[in-house]
Formats: structure tokens, sequence, C-alpha cells
């Protein structure tokens, strides 16, 4: 399958570079192929962003990142799809299960947390 994705970046963005009608944020979070600039990507708002997190340090995604790398009856590599929940018919991201297990990691390692400037605006948001 072409467009599997063996690293994930996550960039920080401006909210009015979304191309996306759906959602708007001052700034948000891009899920993407590090190796397809010009690819499909995933756009969270930091409310989505900080609830994905939670998640993951909470293993809600642990058993998509078991098992061997390698492991379809076919012997083709196992991939993990990953989508935007409100919008089921968008873009997609297939990542091997050694990227999606990189990311989970580095999430849990605390490497992708909101940057400074978003999270003050979520703590205005709910103060």
């Amino acid at each position: 399958m072409d467009g599997i994705l063996g690293s994930v970046e996550v960039v920080y963005v401006d909210g009015e570079e979304v191309p996306i009608a759906h959602k708007y944020a001052d700034r948000m979070v891009v899920l993407c192929g590090s190796a397809y600039p010009g690819g499909d990507a995933l756009y969270y708002t930091p409310d989505e962003w900080e609830a994905f997190i939670l998640g993951v340090k909470g293993g809600e995604f642990d058993d998509m990142a078991g098992g061997p790398d390698t492991d379809t009856p076919q012997g083709g590599e196992r991939v993990v799809a990953v989508r935007d929940s409100k919008d089921p018919d968008g873009p997609k991201l297939f990542l091997t299960v050694g990227a999606w297990r990189g990311l989970l990691d580095t999430i849990k390692a605390d490497e992708h947390e909101l940057p400074p400037g978003m999270r003050e605006l979520l703590d205005e948001r709910f103060r």
C-alpha cells in the first residue's frame, strides 16, 4: 500500500492555515508524515490534542501498538489507520505499527505537550 508512513511529525500551526472548514482554533496541532510533507494530514484543536494525549497516557491506544510489526496472514506489514472521528470521509493516515508505537512512546515521554502559548489559550477559555 502506497502512503504508509514510517514516521510521524507533530507540527503546531496558526489556525488560519488550516484547510478544513469543520474546525477552528487560534492554533492547531497537525499530525502528518514527515516523508510526505504535501500528503494527508490530521488537524486537532488544542482541546482535541489534549484529549488524545490523555488517552495515550491512559493506555487507550496501546492495543494498536502491540505485537510484531509484520503480522498479517499475507505476510505484509501491519498498519494503523488514523482519522478524524468528526470527519469520517476525510483524510486518513496509515502508519506502520512501529511509527504508531513511536508516536505513543514520545507522547508518553511528554515530548508532544502543547506549547505554552497554546496551553494559555486553553486556560483562558476555562477560567
